[in-house]
């Protein structure tokens, strides 16, 4: 029952995201995955969970991170609607202070990536991933070059070909019962 589930389990794991585990926080980002997976009605309302929202500006890096985890297990997972509560503080998080927070941002952008179109990811993916191909940090700097280069470019011109087959059958579908 979604009640219960919203009332009792969704609360439970919302808290374990701050458990001095890190094991215990990446295993409650995961749970809330399984949870919008099987009830996306779910979905928006863990998205705007004022506890799960101030982990993304908490003091400690960590936080952030399972924050970032969260947040795209809830738009991998979960309702497409969403994607719009979470992805402008996901794109503040890719200034972060720590090395680690922007890594995470990276590989959650192309992790995500799946889910646009090809017009959104040339101009909110992309953009934030050529400013991290030139961040201070080494690591950061490798994987943003990467995603830009090799595994962003294949996504889009598959949603390109996607999006031009799409268009074509419906061109032919309209042509044949107009």
């Amino acid at each position: 029952d979604e009640a219960q589930i919203s009332g009792t389990l969704v609360p439970a794991y919302i808290s374990w995201l701050k458990d001095s585990a890190s094991e215990i926080r990446d295993s409650a980002a995961q749970a809330l995955g399984r949870v919008v997976k099987d009830h996306k009605s779910l979905t928006d309302g863990i998205a705007k969970s004022a506890s799960l929202a101030a982990l993304a500006t908490e003091g400690n890096y960590q936080f952030r991170k399972v924050w970032i985890t969260c947040a795209v297990e809830l738009m991998d997972k979960g309702a497409a609607s969403c994607i719009p509560v979470l992805v402008p503080q996901l794109m503040k998080l890719s200034s972060d202070k720590v090395p680690n927070v922007r890594l995470a941002v990276v590989k959650a952008l192309v992790r995500l990536a799946t889910h646009f179109d090809a017009n959104i990811i040339k101009k909110d993916i992309i953009s934030p991933l050529v400013e991290l191909s030139k961040d201070e940090d080494a690591d950061v700097r490798f994987y943003a070059e990467e995603a830009v280069s090799s595994e962003l470019s294949l996504i889009v011109s598959i949603r390109v070909y996607c999006d031009a087959i799409l268009s074509s059958f419906l061109l032919a579908f309209q042509l044949v019962f107009d």
